[in-house]
């Protein structure tokens, strides 16, 4: 099934990176835990110091390997979990950074092949309110 959705990707003009998969790449989970253990402690205090951490924690993901983009993903996607969460608390430049986090992990996202409700499995929470949340912000970036 998998060999037949990437064909019809590929028949559609689409690379093969951002043919549909069924299923989350490990490396998302684990680099989104990881992301969340390095720097929640910042995530409702400082938008500063979280993104400080975020940014230094991604810099330490090795680059040109099989999995970097989907740990890139994974690091990403909680990076805006976390901006989301404190911009919703009204924290100080909690929204500007989700906005930033958001355009990073959607890139990446499309190369990886995954969507919103299959990357939602990579960090705890309630889905249908993250997925809500994503296409609103969206929406109103469109206006």
């Amino acid at each position: 099934m998998q060999r037949y959705l990437i064909a019809c990707a590929l028949a559609a003009g689409a690379g093969p990176a951002q043919a549909a998969t069924n299923e989350l790449p490990p490396a998302v989970a684990l680099a989104s835990r990881h992301a969340m253990a390095a720097c929640q402690e910042f995530m409702h205090d400082d938008a500063d110091e979280y993104r400080a951490c975020i940014d230094a924690v991604a810099r330490e993901i090795p680059r040109g390997r099989k999995d970097t983009t989907a740990r890139l993903l994974g690091h990403y996607y909680y990076a805006w979990i976390g901006a989301n969460s404190s911009a919703r608390l009204s924290l100080p430049g909690a929204e500007a950074a989700a906005r930033v986090y958001l355009r990073k992990f959607r890139a990446l996202q499309r190369k990886v092949g995954v969507d919103d409700k299959m990357l939602c499995k990579a960090v705890p929470g309630d889905c249908g309110e993250r997925v809500g949340v994503i296409e609103k912000l969206e929406g109103e970036k469109g206006r």
